[in-house]
């Protein structure tokens, strides 16, 4: 326990003083009679004063006001032990941390971003997941950025308190695939490999996969039978499909041209190959097949992009904080409990009952039996 207004304590020198003089013993009075006053001796014995237990109303009101000094310093507990700086032999009070903010990504690599202050641990929890992260910021935020080998269900990243607890969700919309035509091998393990990592869910979007245009609605054409030889001289257009997506390992090439009236994105030999369908509905026409590129990461990639964009799928994923985060530069409390308010309402029961127990009248046990003596002889 420590005082936030330690100034308030020097009350207590006049509280002491107070109460020694209600505990001084006063002399008891005594009826003699008036006559039998001038018989004794001139000079009586000095009386020695002492304590007497005083009256419950008494010691009501001197607790009264004890609790009313300590009240006034503003007493406070610290649950956490004070640490003593070394340099300066002063207690050092640790602030509790805080988390301000949390971003989560899947891809280029699955990482979480943490944003903290004060001081503390981030615990990044999850089935099979145990990461703790120490920080310790005083004034400015500090940023974490921990990288894990994916976004696994039930990810939970917090300093081990429900208050700072946020949940990891994934909020994905990926295409509801469905194959109305046959296509080459390689292009067959490339859609049930997206088919496995990104299963469509409820109200997705349908994308056929089709052998010939025009087609309504999302469409993947891979047309079959028109493949024509070409030499290796491509080149391409800035599109979200070739995002990531590298043409070094195509090697003898077959092609079938896409339509006149399409917007080409990828040429071979100025022939546009992968070309995109005008209108709203999201077609590709993928008139591109190589043996060596298909065993490439590139091929894998682009057609990943090529079916996320046609179907407009893709994954959100979200930070949802337990309770609203505070905002960066908030001063950040110590974890106390203050004890002025307990002491205000115990003084103030004190003096209720000392009031209902006046007048403040000494026990006839407590007083004493006989009365000083004053040398006074009848």
């Amino acid at each position: 326990m420590f005082f936030a207004s330690p100034l308030f304590l020097l009350l207590l020198a006049p509280w002491a003083l107070v109460t020694l003089y209600l505990l001084i013993g006063q002399r008891p009075v005594q009826s003699v009679p008036f006559v039998s006053l001038w018989r004794g001796p001139v000079h009586s014995p000095r009386q020695k004063r002492r304590l007497y237990p005083p009256a419950r109303a008494t010691v009501l009101g001197i607790l009264a006001m004890l609790l009313a000094v300590l009240a006034s310093a503003e007493p406070r507990f610290n649950k956490h032990p004070l640490q003593v700086d070394a340099a300066t032999s002063q207690p050092v009070v640790t602030p509790r941390g805080h988390i301000l903010g949390v971003v989560a990504r899947r891809s280029p690599v699955a990482s979480i971003w943490v944003q903290a202050q004060g001081q503390g641990t981030i615990l990044v929890r999850a089935p099979g997941v145990r990461i703790d992260e120490p920080f310790k910021s005083d004034v400015s935020p500090i940023d974490r950025f921990i990288n894990l080998p994916s976004l696994p269900a039930g990810l939970t990243v917090g300093l081990g308190d429900a208050a700072d607890e946020w949940r990891i969700e994934s909020r994905a919309t990926w295409p509801r695939i469905e194959r109305r035509a046959a296509v080459p091998p390689s292009e067959a393990r490339a859609i049930d490999t997206f088919i496995q990592h990104r299963p469509a869910g409820e109200g997705s979007a349908v994308l056929s996969v089709v052998n010939d245009a025009p087609v309504a609605g999302p469409a993947i054409i891979v047309p079959i039978g028109r493949d024509l030889p070409s030499t290796n001289r491509p080149r391409w257009a800035d599109h979200p499909i070739l995002q990531g997506v590298h043409f070094d390992s195509l090697a003898q090439p077959m092609i079938a041209p896409a339509p006149t009236e399409w917007t080409p994105i990828v040429w071979l030999d100025d022939t546009p190959v992968v070309a995109t369908a005008p209108g709203t509905a999201r077609q590709v026409w993928v008139g591109l097949r190589s043996v060596a590129w298909s065993k490439t990461p590139d091929f894998v990639i682009f057609w990943a992009n090529a079916l996320a964009w046609a179907g407009q799928g893709q994954e959100t994923v979200a930070a949802i904080p337990r309770a609203p985060a505070p905002k960066a530069g908030t001063p950040i409390a110590t974890r106390y409990v203050p004890l002025a308010p307990g002491f205000i309402y115990a003084s103030l029961i004190c003096l209720i009952l000392s009031a209902l127990w006046w007048p403040d009248r000494r026990d006839e046990k407590n007083s004493p039996k006989t009365a000083p003596s004053w040398g006074i002889s009848s």
